[in-house]
């Protein structure tokens, strides 16, 4: 038992080593992030679970974000960097989004 807990712990030293066998030249793409302020124009984009599935119109002046359970799209403008409009719809009825459940 003493000698696994030698091997264990020698596995555990080497495994944490800091040479690094891949660069980032071999990942193939460079990843880069910018920041954007948008104006709110008196709403509230609820970013409470970030920016998940955003949609881009196909001219590429919108940006449709999502509100998570509230049945409700925020509709930005990406040429003027504001709120636009907030588009709502309804979670019940035969034209309803309806509700996800975790």
């Amino acid at each position: 038992m003493k000698n696994f807990t030698v091997i264990c712990a020698l596995f555990i030293l080497l495994s944490c080593s800091e040479n690094k066998s891949s660069s980032e030249s071999d990942l193939g793409f460079l990843l880069s992030q910018d920041t954007v302020m948008i104006d709110p124009k008196g709403g509230i984009i609820n970013l409470r679970y970030g920016l998940t599935n955003p949609e881009l119109s196909p001219d590429g002046k919108y940006l449709y974000h999502y509100t998570h359970g509230q049945a409700k799209f925020d509709k930005i403008n990406l040429e003027n960097f504001e709120l636009e409009e907030m588009l709502q719809f309804e979670k019940e009825g035969p034209n309803g989004m309806g509700s996800y459940n975790v």
